[in-house]
């Protein structure tokens, strides 16, 4: 379709055959305003005048610049959404939340994804392709995956007021770059607020920085990447695997469970871990290779910013100010090295 397609009222993409995949929606921007519905999923009692129709067809929509929902898109098999520019999803207070919904898989692609409403997958899963995403509302896979990626070296997600649920795995990731010339990470996820649960949340950005300042995550992490600022404001903080080969830094609200962690990076990096909870443990291999260990528990803190590549270092413990009277340190059949540390 040449042009633009705006839908401010009810479109149903139907079809009696099944051998069809999918409804195809393509022109320079697509427009479904407020109140406006655009779906393939069948209303109860059908359409009148037809029959036979197919109750799993999926919907593809293609804009060559921007695809911008303020109402209702929705598909009774899977989503695809790709655009050129930007992917809206609501306005912000609106009265009425902007929705996007599949049944199977969701998957969309653009420059950038703004979410002030629903995107949700009902049974499968959700993959969003863009270098920024910016979410107040919620994003969820309630029976499976979710996995927000870059095509380049950096994801920048601004997850403030919002959530990011997944009933299996939480995936961020970013192509991979060697380290630049003058050794800096090549790479980064810079990750900012709201909410994330899943059964496994993870980070992926091998040679790359990794910051990460959220307000709570439910669930499993693991980081791979080639530095690590993670900084978590509420519930406490469950690491998996730790694969970082620079100084990281983790400062947690709540108790920090390192159980099962290996820190052995190339070089002298030092390791630092904050709780204003207890901070423990078993299994965990720690060796700095000349660094130092800095481990505190049941104290306030304070941190640089984590998405800073150059601020591990740079935090301060206030020993005035305990938040956890008689709190432990207990990394029990654990292994701590910082042989050569001055």
């Amino acid at each position: 379709m040449p042009g633009e397609f705006t839908n401010s009222g009810t479109i149903y993409a139907v079809t009696s055959n099944a051998s069809l995949p999918a409804a195809n929606i393509a022109a320079n921007n697509i427009y479904n305003q407020s109140g406006g519905l655009l779906t393939t999923v069948l209303p109860t009692g059908g359409i009148a005048g037809l029959s036979n129709l197919y109750g799993s067809f999926s919907l593809n929509l293609t804009a060559i610049h921007d695809i911008i929902n303020y109402g209702t898109i929705s598909s009774a098999g899977a989503l695809s959404a790709i655009a050129g520019g930007t992917i809206t999803n609501g306005l912000a207070g609106a009265a009425a939340p902007a929705i996007m919904q599949a049944v199977n898989n969701l998957n969309l692609q653009a420059s950038q994804i703004i979410n002030n409403g629903m995107i949700a997958s009902q049974m499968a899963n959700i993959n969003a392709t863009c270098a920024n995403l910016v979410n107040a509302g919620t994003i969820q896979a309630s029976m499976g995956n979710i996995a927000i990626q870059s095509l380049t070296n950096s994801l920048i997600v601004n997850n403030n007021a919002g959530s990011i649920l997944a009933q299996q795995n939480l995936t961020f990731k970013t192509l991979d770059k060697l380290l630049t010339a003058d050794g800096t990470p090549g790479a980064n996820i810079n990750f900012a607020g709201g909410a994330l649960a899943a059964t496994n949340v993870n980070f992926t950005s091998e040679h790359g920085w990794i910051g990460i300042d959220a307000d709570s995550i439910g669930g499993s992490v693991n980081i791979k990447g080639a530095g690590a600022g993670i900084n978590v404001g509420s519930g406490g903080l469950h690491v998996a695997s730790f694969d970082v080969t620079g100084d990281p830094i983790m400062s947690v609200v709540g108790d920090l469970d390192l159980t099962g962690v290996s820190f052995n990076p190339i070089g002298a990096e030092d390791f630092i871990a904050l709780a204003t909870g207890n901070i423990f443990g078993g299994a965990v291999t720690i060796n700095t290779n000349g660094g130092q260990i800095f481990l505190s528990a049941g104290y306030n803190f304070t941190v640089g910013n984590p998405a800073c590549t150059s601020c591990a270092g740079q935090f301060t413990t206030d020993t005035n100010a305990i938040t956890l009277p008689g709190a432990v340190i207990s990394l029990s059949g654990s292994s701590l090295n910082t042989t050569g540390a001055s």
